[in-house]
């Protein structure tokens, strides 16, 4: 669809034919993605509790739609967060990041307990704001992911005073079966290789209900090698000596997930 700017125009008779040939310049410069897609995209967002095209939305906010995530291969938080200009974080490691909009914190930097978070984290209309953590779901099958600036306590209460982070899923679509699958492999320099698998199915059940199924396993390569230390450490009291033979593996840090995604 292409996308609709309201704007005000003041009529000049005597600069019309300038004005023509200044578009009929832009017209040939036009970059071709444009051309083929016709136009900008419209993204529909939730923001305000409505559907509302992103441009007549009267509030800050960033969104990724499932076409943008797909082009730029986001999987998780660490990936997508970096697309999102008001949006920084704190990592402590995956699922333990501590978020922040336009610089706003409580203070409490990398404690476990402490003042409620400043920015709420919503699963499509479910509130999953926790201190020092954050949802850090695996991305697949998702419709968009939206970051609200500002104070959102008005829509989506506690833990929002400097914004909202919203994650939310494509929908059972009824009357229609869908099915797909990705694959992607990956390969560190001087380390292991690994891969994911993901899919979706939709289920049309009857004229009015339908179900959607969402999985995934990946495999994170390793690239730390546990070695034997040389020479071997004798522990001077006991006179026993560290021996880690068994354990001896290269890459030995690979990461293996299944799990359903969010639905």
């Amino acid at each position: 669809m292409q996308q609709s700017i309201a704007d005000r125009r003041v009529s000049f008779p005597a600069l019309q034919p300038l004005a023509l040939a200044i578009a009929g310049i832009l017209a040939s410069q036009a970059s071709p993605a444009a051309a083929a897609t016709g136009g900008l995209e419209e993204i529909i967002v939730t923001a305000q509790r409505r559907s509302e095209n992103l441009q007549d939305v009267p509030i800050s906010i960033q969104a990724l739609d499932s076409r943008i995530l797909q082009q730029l291969s986001i999987s998780n938080f660490d990936s997508y967060a970096k697309f999102l200009p008001s949006l920084s974080f704190q990592s402590f490691g995956p699922g333990q990041s501590q978020l922040y909009v336009r610089g706003v914190t409580n203070g409490s930097d990398g404690l476990s307990v402490g003042a409620s978070p400043l920015v709420g984290v919503y699963l499509d209309e479910q509130p999953v704001t926790t201190i020092y953590n954050n949802l850090d779901v695996h991305i697949y099958d998702i419709e968009r992911v939206e970051a609200l600036s500002g104070p959102q306590g008005t829509l989506f209460g506690a833990s929002s005073m400097s914004g909202t982070l919203r994650i939310i899923t494509n929908k059972p679509q009824i009357g229609m079966f869908e099915a797909g699958y990705d694959l992607g492999a990956t390969q560190i320099d001087s380390g292991g290789a690994g891969g994911s698998i993901e899919g979706f199915v939709n289920f049309p059940l009857t004229d009015r209900a339908a179900v959607r199924l969402v999985g995934y396993t990946t495999s994170d390569p390793g690239y730390i090698d546990n070695v034997s230390p040389d020479p071997l450490r004798v522990y001077p009291t006991s006179g026993a000596v560290l021996d880690n033979s068994d354990l001896l593996e290269k890459n030995f840090n690979e990461v293996q997930t299944t799990g359903p995604a969010p639905r």
